[in-house]
């Protein structure tokens, strides 16, 4: 019994590294925030989830505080593709694979952080006229109506990036994401990672 009892306790306090998923800024993290360890979750005892089932991220910020998820929680996240891409609700938290933008674009950015963390608010047609898209949102976002100015800008931008190369929809189709109270972002489907279903607090780990 006291040998079993030794492995058990070595077992649940050996280190596993996990990704760092930035809810912030990622332009203004500094250093290599890229990796943290914690004791291996994969037999983390919870009846709701299978920790095998989901990729595992460390979250760091506290950008996604709206949605209950705080700095040093850990989130349990289920990659998506196919046709899942198209099935993500208005709040859902999202991770953002920065790499995706390609190795050379992936060189030029400024902070290593991989993944980030935004709270999605609607598919947008990137071929669709800013005002056309953005007067039908306001109807049940209202909030967006002062920050109008700004994310056309935003979204202008994203366009003229990412349609140069327009071959296909994934190049067409952006998500429109929220970081804090105010921060909104577009992004292309190839970006997506995946969705968080579950958020631990740091203290329950």
């Amino acid at each position: 019994m006291f040998i079993a009892f030794i492995l058990f306790v070595w077992f649940n306090k050996r280190g596993q590294s996990y990704d760092v998923v930035i809810a912030g800024d990622a332009e203004q993290v500094e250093g290599e925030i890229t990796l943290t360890t914690l004791r291996d979750l994969s037999r983390f005892k919870n009846k709701s989830l299978n920790p095998l089932d989901y990729t595992i991220f460390v979250v760091s910020g506290d950008s996604m505080s709206m949605a209950g998820i705080h700095n040093n929680d850990v989130v349990f996240v289920r990659k998506l593709s196919g046709a899942d891409t198209l099935k993500i609700e208005n709040s859902d938290v999202l991770v953002i694979d920065r790499r995706k933008d390609g190795k050379k674009e992936w060189n030029k950015l400024k902070s290593p952080v991989k993944f980030k963390l935004r709270k999605f608010i609607s598919y947008v047609d990137g071929t669709e006229p800013f005002e056309d898209w953005f007067d039908k949102l306001k109807e049940t976002h209202v909030e967006l109506s002062e920050k109008a100015t700004s994310i056309k800008k935003s979204f202008e931008k994203c366009v003229e990036k990412y349609k140069v190369n327009n071959d296909s929809i994934e190049n067409i189709l952006f998500m429109f994401s929220q970081t804090g109270e105010d921060g909104y972002s577009f992004h292309p489907m190839k970006f997506l990672y995946g969705k968080v279903e579950y958020s631990v607090k740091s203290e329950d780990i």
